[in-house]
């Protein structure tokens, strides 16, 4: 269960911080803390905190869609990389006024769309985690968008693409 929270908060945190991104420099994190640093990068918020080692760092990226009028999350991807294997973990972020049943689609660019069941919803939102193996990081390295499909509660459908432009450098940064 602490490890949803952790990741919760890791998603929640940085999605925020792609919602929020308006400079290319870097700025300290919230609460004026020294140790953990967040840089916008092509639409990209990446987010480490320093460490004695490289191999010590955890490090998110995300992205976020944002409704422009209501300034409510749509939807958010994030990638952590951290300790012991730093083996880089994915989890979707989506409204909380969701049909769960249906579950979330998932699909990069024109391909097969793969539907996912959610993990936990939380006051920020529903996380639904993303099987990462090598050979779909590498499509995403190689992709436009990451269409993402889900139900509101009262079943009406939402589709929405995550551009990716930027994430193969992005991603680059934190692993």
């Amino acid at each position: 269960m602490r490890q949803i929270l952790v990741a919760a908060a890791s998603v929640l945190a940085a999605s925020s911080l792609a919602a929020g991104a308006a400079t290319e420099q870097d700025t300290e994190a919230g609460g004026g803390s020294k140790s953990d640093r967040q840089r916008p990068v092509a639409a990209w918020a990446t987010r480490c905190n320093e460490a004695a080692t490289p191999k010590e760092r955890t490090c998110v990226l995300s992205k976020a869609l944002v409704d422009p009028a209501s300034h409510k999350l749509m939807a958010a991807v994030t990638f952590r990389v951290a300790p012991p294997d730093r083996k880089p973990v994915m989890k979707l972020l989506l409204p909380v006024d969701l049909y769960l049943p249906a579950g979330v689609t998932l699909a990069v660019d024109d391909g097969k769309s793969k539907t996912l069941q959610f993990e936990t919803c939380i006051g920020g939102g529903c996380l639904a985690p993303v099987p990462l193996d090598s050979a779909l990081l590498q499509r995403l390295r190689k992709a436009t968008g990451l269409k993402v499909g889900y139900q509101t509660v009262d079943q009406k459908p939402v589709e929405l693409t995550l551009k990716l432009d930027g994430f193969a450098k992005s991603f680059d940064q934190i692993k």
